[in-house]
This record gives C-alpha cells, structure tokens and sequence, in this order.
C-alpha cells in the first residue's frame, strides 16, 4: 500500500521544477511592450497575454484539483507510480497540439506583463508553501488528465510546473514569428 505523502527529497525536487519553470515563463514576458503582449500572429494562435492568461487559470485549477479532487484509489494510485516521466516528456513535446475541453477560467491579470507578473508570481508562491508544507496523501490520491489519463496528487504538482514551460515555449514561438513588432 502506498503511504501517500511526500518525501523530504520529492518535496525539495517539485519545489524546485516549480521554482524554475516560474522564474523562466516569467523571464520570457518580462519587459514587453502592449504591442508584443497582445499580438496575434492568427485568430487561432493565442497571443503572449492569453498564454499567461491560460497559465495564470490553470495553475489555480490545478492546485484546487491536489487540494480536492483526488479519488483515493489503491489500485489506480499504484498503477500510475513512475508515471512523471511521461509528465514531463508529453506535456513538453509542442509537437502535439492540444484543445482545452473546457475554457480554463481567465486570471483576471492580464492587462499588462507587469501586473500579470505579479499576480502570477503570488499565484506559484501559494503552490510552493502547498508543496513545503502539505501533509496529505497526495500519492494515495489520483485525478484523470483528458489526454494523459490517471494522475496522482504529486505527478500533478509536477504537471503544473511542465504545463508552464510548455507556454513559455509558445511565447518563445509566438516572440519569433513573421510580423512580431519589435521592441
């Protein structure tokens, strides 16, 4: 049976991946102009103020989901042990092109870099004092991705981190398209 809560080391090692896909999506919008934070290069590609939008909604949403949507599942729990390898490889790859089935709730921060920067920045600090300080049963505990399948509790905290250098990495495409205005 598995103990559910996170180790010293687990919880050091997501706090980390949280704390260095923060600092590098943040880096990639810092010192944009508004012309560079709404450009949309097409109606169906998001510009660089709805990526954070995404971002700012989902990191929300997810926590919420650790915090109290996991089914504890002994059986569903043990099957997805080791599964954050494939966190971190598909949630990556740019290759494949995800729709979101439900429209993911605006942030409500997006009016400049800098006020999305801020309210991002206090929205990850709350995820890390989850990540220091939670005492639940997050590997006894799963939720199921729409793509991905079964999560438990911690492989979704990793996801969070993944979910945002994913985006950073469509800002970073978004930032070198044809007719990207210069600062």
């Amino acid at each position: 049976m598995i103990s559910g809560q996170l180790a010293a080391a687990e919880r050091e090692r997501i706090a980390g991946l949280l704390t260095e896909s923060r600092d590098l999506f943040l880096a990639s919008i810092r010192d944009l102009s508004q012309a560079q934070w709404n450009f949309k290069l097409s109606e169906d590609i998001w510009s660089i103020a709805e990526c954070c939008d995404h971002v700012g909604g989902a990191e929300s949403l997810f926590l919420n989901l650790v915090k109290s949507r996991l089914t504890v599942d002994p059986v569903r729990a043990e099957a997805v042990q080791g599964k954050e390898k494939i966190v971190h490889k598909a949630v990556s790859n740019r290759q494949i092109r995800v729709k979101v089935p439900v429209p993911i709730a605006p942030f409500d921060a997006i009016g400049t870099p800098q006020e999305f920067e801020l309210a991002f920045a206090a929205a990850r600090q709350t995820t890390l004092e989850y990540v220091h300080t939670t005492q639940d049963p997050l590997h006894a505990g799963v939720y199921k991705h729409f793509v991905l399948g079964d999560f438990d509790g911690a492989q979704w905290l990793e996801l969070i981190a993944a979910h945002c250098l994913r985006h950073r990495d469509q800002i970073e495409e978004v930032k070198s398209s044809a007719g990207y205005p210069q600062a």
